[in-house]
């Protein structure tokens, strides 16, 4: 028998992030890829021109920015959760939502946090080969970078019990 004084709710997801949530998973991946990944290749493609190259980056920021407040209006207009896939799913269908989630969840995002993770292995350890005679090994890069990876990984295992 069920008890009548239990109540079905639907099952939704807990809105949690705050405003320095947020800020950080915006600001971390443009930190983390674009500042520091692209300079020398917009340089070089555009003849050592640091004027031009600012000029570029303004741009991109400017793209950046209408991409980040497209999705602002997106959100304040599908008040459901789900992100990116309800956006799509919204507009489009279920089977052109879940091609583009699953694209997105198998490679895009996993060769974002590589790239990431490389990039950040590279800059960390540079200061420790002070040598313009040595150059630092691939393979010091990617094993840092595992590193980092376990470590993150123990700490989102672990912060289920913090919360």
């Amino acid at each position: 028998m069920l008890d009548s004084k239990l109540v079905k709710e639907p099952v939704v997801l807990k809105r949690q992030l705050g405003l320095w949530s947020c800020i950080a998973m915006t600001i971390s991946p443009i930190i983390g890829s674009g500042i520091f990944i692209s300079p020398k290749g917009i340089l070089r493609n555009l003849d050592g021109s640091v004027g031009w190259s600012l000029i570029m980056w303004m741009l991109c920021g400017i793209v950046a920015v209408i991409g980040a407040l497209s999705m602002a209006e997106l959100s304040n207009m599908v008040r459901k959760s789900g992100g990116f896939f309800i956006y799509v799913l919204t507009a489009y269908s279920k089977l052109l939502a879940f091609i583009i989630v699953f694209v997105f969840t198998v490679a895009t995002r996993p060769a974002a946090n590589l790239i990431i993770l490389v990039t950040m292995s590279r800059y960390f350890l540079s200061p420790f080969v002070s040598s313009d005679c040595v150059e630092l090994s691939d393979t010091a890069i990617l094993l840092f970078a595992v590193v980092i990876f376990s470590k993150l990984g123990i700490l989102v295992f672990l912060s289920k019990y913090w919360t």
